[in-house]
């Protein structure tokens, strides 16, 4: 069986695809999760008057996933707010070299959050969550890694864009006063 290169890529992009779809629905699970959990907290005040303890918590837990994996969504597509008026105003590779220093930041920030969050799953041990033993405290950094990971492989994506704009000078495509950072790249992901 012969292997041929552009046919891995498509298969590669498949899969690509379908872990995507898969990472928005479980964000999207967390923010149901969040809604659920503030209605029944709501409804059981107003209609009980009785408050359900474990509500808050879970919804803390499921605010946790909300935002991480949220936000790896928001990574991936150039969703997510910024301040453009600087790199807006830079041309041809000096926009490169603000990219590229966004992005390496953007990286350490997140390999502090990747390596924070399995010491924090360390320092918890088997401790469980006040009102619900049966969910571990670890759990609440689970989101957090895995939310992390995924946006450190989308922010090597713009490194690696902007050292192509550096090495040939090129920003085509790259629209100033868009809300997205590579707003020429975000369809092809």
């Amino acid at each position: 069986m012969e292997f041929n290169g552009e046919a891995g890529g498509v298969i590669l992009k498949k899969w690509i695809h379908i872990f995507n779809r898969f990472y928005d629905l479980l964000g999207l699970a967390f923010l149901s999760g969040l809604i659920i959990c503030c209605w029944l907290q709501v409804i059981a005040r107003f209609m009980n008057n009785v408050t359900i303890v474990w509500t808050d918590e879970l919804a803390g837990y499921m605010m946790v996933g909300c935002c991480f994996f949220g936000a790896g969504t928001a990574m991936r597509t150039g969703g997510h707010l910024g301040a453009y008026f600087l790199r807006d105003r830079l041309k041809g590779r000096t926009c490169g070299v603000m990219l590229l220093f966004n992005a390496v930041i953007v990286m350490a920030v997140l390999l502090i959050f990747i390596f924070g969050g399995r010491e924090e799953i360390a320092l918890v041990g088997n401790n469980v969550a006040t009102s619900m033993p049966w969910l571990g405290q670890k759990w609440l950094y689970i989101p957090l890694i895995f939310g992390s990971i995924y946006m450190f492989a989308y922010s090597l994506r713009d490194a690696v864009i902007a050292v192509r704009i550096i090495r040939t000078g090129d920003i085509t495509g790259f629209q100033a006063g868009c809300s997205s950072p590579f707003p020429s790249e975000v369809s092809k992901c």
